[in-house]
């Protein structure tokens, strides 16, 4: 009878382990969703200040020569767009890696044969090169935790109900959630950062002579 018992509560503890992660992702996505207009706006570079009027002209002081005219925010533009494709990439990298270690680590259990890994391996390495391909540049952290993070979650989800490549060993509860907590823990830090307005610095007023 304890055997059964232990079982018992050992199920009950990864049943309860399985609802936390998919409520945490569940609460990501939901996010996600209802800052999705925000978050394209902000990476498109589109001001969110709303109105008609015209930027304010500057003129210095005498003597002093016309202040040059504000760039728009389309020069931002492949700056967050680079930072977003280059967190995909990354995201993918370190995600093929970890998973890799963890099964030879004995943490995940094989579920497929050999083929079904290499075909999800070819097909992983050639998002991940076009992603890398598509980002010009560095850009902010903001952008790329937040599609980096996501990517992990939909990773996660393709390997085990698209490919069904893996599954989590027995008594490995704590690994299981830090696995798909990291992917939401980053994309909520990503989009703090990212719906975080830039900070701008001050305008000195101009001396006259």
């Amino acid at each position: 009878m304890l055997p059964k018992s232990n079982n018992r509560h050992q199920n009950l503890r990864n049943t309860l382990l399985s609802y936390i992660s998919w409520v945490l992702c569940c609460v990501v996505f939901a996010l996600m969703m209802g800052a999705a207009a925000r978050v394209s706006r902000r990476l498109r570079g589109v001001s969110a200040v709303k109105g008609g009027f015209a930027p304010v002209a500057c003129r210095a002081g005498p003597g002093g020569s016309d202040a040059p005219p504000l760039r728009s925010s389309s020069a931002t533009r492949p700056t967050a767009r680079s930072a977003a494709f280059r967190g995909v990439a990354i995201s993918i990298a370190v995600f093929v890696l970890i998973t890799a270690a963890l099964v030879g680590s004995g943490v995940l259990v094989r579920t497929a044969g050999e083929g079904w890994w290499v075909l999800r391996t070819v097909l992983f390495a050639v998002v991940a090169a076009g992603a890398w391909w598509a980002a010009a540049g560095r850009g902010p952290a903001g952008p790329a935790l937040l599609t980096g993070g996501l990517a992990w979650l939909v990773l996660g989800e393709l390997d085990v109900h698209a490919f069904g490549l893996w599954a989590f060993a027995t008594g490995s509860e704590s690994v299981h959630l830090l696995f798909h907590g990291g992917g939401a823990a980053a994309a909520l830090v990503g989009l703090t950062l990212t719906l975080t307005p830039p900070t701008r610095p001050a305008i000195g007023k101009v001396s006259h002579a």
